[in-house]
């Protein structure tokens, strides 16, 4: 049964309600309506959004119990329910919800705290759970990790920011061994130290997020994640033994990527070899204290967006017009000696942020001015560099500056 392109969204928002007898009535009204909606346009197949926030939780069973009254089982492709800010929510309650078999995913990353345990949990199907920093009981830190390898089901795990209430709490352990169906693993904001080594067992993964960590090293062997196709390492800031982060070069053997976001992170630099991720189409290098680029970054024939911004570098490749793709290329922030006339070869270039003067190149070339006013399609960033220098510009393009922060 393959995927509907749009789900159908029940969202209920309880939260300016606070007598339970004006809750139900509300909630029953927003139900109703919701299915009225649903009915003038029915779909064959669809996927239930649920979202309640501040809802009670003794209330959460009549509302699942009325949608699949409303809608036939045969036409829900998948159920995902998103718990915030939950009342009165209890081990039984929760116990509950993991044994509802039409609940494929739960997002109980606001909700009041709980314990997890594994033995509740044995008979779920249960495919996908965002745990939030609110939902853990102190002193029971080893309960996720149980709870989570009771569920081999499991192909989406968000634990982002788990931890961050207290970094003395941050796992050294997570049960990856036991959850190989996994694609989508999001560990960001944990303070972790290292990457958990049998991460590498999780060789479907399509998604991976651990960013805002405290690594000195990343050097797993990311080649085994032959499906991988975004990874996201932002401001991963090196512990207090290390000033910069080494990345192991098996990075570039992703060939399935299409989209790296290093930004924030301290990197010294990056080994040759970039071109093996032939499919990227994304990068994000901003911010990283990045002296220079590999020169093989200009053999990512498929690249879109390029962003540099605010590194150390002050030369832009030479023969950047190889990235014949490219949509947005951001170099601002940073102190540029010269700017290679191949630029003016990138046809499909729609956003452009330019570096500011160095010592070297005190104003833009007038090729390049030319080139700004000639290209319509381009729009702007820094534009008071350009005011400075070239008014007749500025008329020109006014239409095509964007507020840098966009």
């Amino acid at each position: 049964m393959s995927s509907p392109q749009n789900p159908w969204h029940v969202v209920i928002n309880l939260s300016s309600y606070y007598d339970i007898k004006d809750k139900r009535e509300y909630m029953n009204t927003q139900i109703q309506k919701c299915f009225a909606d649903y009915q003038k346009n029915p779909i064959s197949i669809v996927n239930v959004d649920v979202e309640l926030t501040h809802v009670l939780f003794s209330e959460i069973g009549s509302i699942l119990n009325l949608i699949k009254t409303k809608i036939p089982k045969s036409k829900i492709h998948t159920l995902k329910l998103r718990v915030l800010h939950a009342e009165k929510m209890s081990q039984n309650s929760f116990e509950f919800l993991l044994r509802h078999d039409e609940i494929e995913y739960i997002d109980i990353g606001e909700s009041t705290k709980i314990g997890f345990k594994g033995e509740y949990v044995q008979n779920t199907k249960l495919k996908g759970i965002c745990m939030g920093s609110d939902s853990l009981e102190r002193g029971n830190e080893q309960e996720p990790a149980l709870f989570l390898q009771s569920i081999p089901t499991l192909e989406m795990l968000d634990i982002s920011n788990f931890f961050q209430q207290d970094p003395n709490y941050a796992p050294r352990y997570f049960p990856f061994e036991s959850m190989k169906n996994l694609s989508y693993v999001n560990l960001a904001g944990n303070y972790l130290q290292e990457i958990p080594e049998n991460l590498t067992l999780l060789t479907n993964l399509r998604y991976l997020n651990i960013s805002d960590n405290a690594f000195s090293k990343i050097n797993i062997e990311f080649d085994v994640f032959e499906r991988l196709e975004k990874l996201i390492m932002k401001k991963t800031i090196p512990n207090k033994h290390d000033s910069h982060i080494y990345i192991d070069p098996s990075l570039y053997r992703c060939r399935k990527l299409l989209h790296l976001d290093l930004s924030g992170t301290m990197l010294n630099n990056l080994e040759e070899g970039m071109e093996q991720m032939s499919e990227l189409t994304y990068l994000d290098l901003s911010f990283t204290g990045l002296q220079e680029l590999p020169t093989s970054i200009t053999k990512l024939r498929n690249l879109q967006t390029l962003l540099v911004r605010d590194t150390n570098i002050n030369e832009m490749p030479r023969n950047i017009g190889d990235l014949t793709f490219l949509r947005r290329l951001d170099f601002s922030m940073n102190f540029i000696d010269e700017i290679p006339k191949s630029i003016t070869t990138l046809q499909f270039l729609t956003r452009l942020e330019l570096p500011m003067f160095s010592e070297e190149m005190i104003s833009y070339p007038q090729w390049v001015l030319n080139f700004i006013a000639k290209v319509n399609r381009i729009e702007l960033t820094n534009i008071m560099f350009i005011i400075q220098q070239a008014p007749a510009v500025v008329t020109n393009t006014s239409n095509r500056f964007r507020n840098p922060q966009d």
